[in-house]
């Protein structure tokens, strides 16, 4: 019976700690988050989910090292997991080690060929290494495939813009946003376009075009604020707007 009562308190106190560690991670207390769950993984209790979550509060601290390190554990524990596999490959490629990147996503690929996510991420790395052709025919396929997913049309309206097609990138910006009208990131990304669709007419000396650009570029960037206070979108609608003064 003592031997029992033990157990379930150490039960207990290792459920608290992930509980709190997850409460902690809500609120955006991510050091504590991660100091809850080392003190669980010291006592020999990790899981996958705690590994996951770890990687996560350290990522939003700014540490990707340990975030990585944490998400490795995490695969090994479940190596089908597809989450964090495509978060190992975001992971890698943010901080620029693109071949491992290719080589998880490959890899995964080889798992789930028919993974729409894993799809999108190898477009994404294709775009990163200027790889553009190939990218644009795995995005073509996917919005065959279904017509209803912003993510490919925002992908497409990335690599026109890297190309400096600005009116192409509009295009594929505001037919994502007609699939998803509330996406602050998909308004800041509108709002670049304009941006620089600005710049090409004040080249013209169209300075009217340019500036009814540059006001639309400010409300889409207004509208992104109000659903998400990011700083990115701050600085963005201060130099829109200190070009419109």
């Amino acid at each position: 019976m003592t031997l029992l009562i033990f157990s379930q308190s150490i039960f207990a106190e290792e459920e608290t700690l992930y509980q709190n560690s997850l409460k902690f991670f809500k609120t955006g207390d991510y050091t504590q988050a991660i100091s809850n769950l080392n003190e669980l993984h010291k006592l020999g209790k990790e899981s996958f989910e705690s590994r996951y979550l770890a990687g996560h509060a350290h990522w939003k601290k700014g540490d990707y090292p340990s975030a990585i390190e944490e998400w490795q554990i995490s695969k090994k524990i479940q190596p089908r997991n597809l989450n964090v596999t495509l978060d190992l490959i975001k992971a890698h490629s943010f901080v620029g080690q693109t071949r491992t990147a290719f080589l998880i996503c490959r890899e995964a690929l080889r798992k789930f060929p028919e993974s729409r996510d894993l799809k999108l991420s190898y477009s994404s790395l294709l775009i990163k290494v200027k790889r553009v052709r190939q990218a644009l025919e795995i995005i073509e396929s996917l919005k065959a495939e279904n017509s209803n997913d912003y993510r490919s049309l925002a992908l497409e309206s990335k690599i026109y813009f890297d190309m400096g097609n600005f009116e192409k990138a509009e295009t594929s910006i505001k037919w994502a946003l007609a699939l998803s009208p509330e996406n602050p990131n998909l308004l800041n990304n509108l709002a670049l376009i304009l941006e620089r669709l600005a710049d090409s007419k004040i080249a013209e000396n169209n300075k009217d075009g340019a500036k009814k650009n540059l006001e639309e570029a400010k409300k889409q960037l207004e509208i992104a604020l109000k659903k998400e206070n990011r700083e990115v979108f701050a600085n963005n609608l201060k130099r829109i707007g200190d070009s419109l003064n």
